[in-house]
């Protein structure tokens, strides 16, 4: 099967003025995180804590009921 790579589309979002919650970042990055408006510094926090209950997905019961029938 032949191999048809899938062109992207870069867009360049306008970067809001520095707010000062990014300072000890990389350019780059405080580039990143304001053009996507980021307000807070929490807004990057990916700890266990704040991730989403994985019960909050879609079908999640029965795949869990599905697992527990094929012991």
């Amino acid at each position: 099967m032949p191999h048809h790579p899938t062109l992207k589309k870069i867009i360049r979002r306008p970067v809001p003025q520095e707010n000062g919650l990014f300072q000890n970042l990389s350019p780059l990055l405080q580039r990143i995180y304001l053009s996507r408006e980021l307000t807070s510094s929490d807004e990057l926090d990916r700890t266990l804590a704040k991730l989403p209950s994985p019960w909050l997905l879609s079908g999640m019961d029965e795949l869990v009921n599905h697992l527990i029938s094929l012991k």
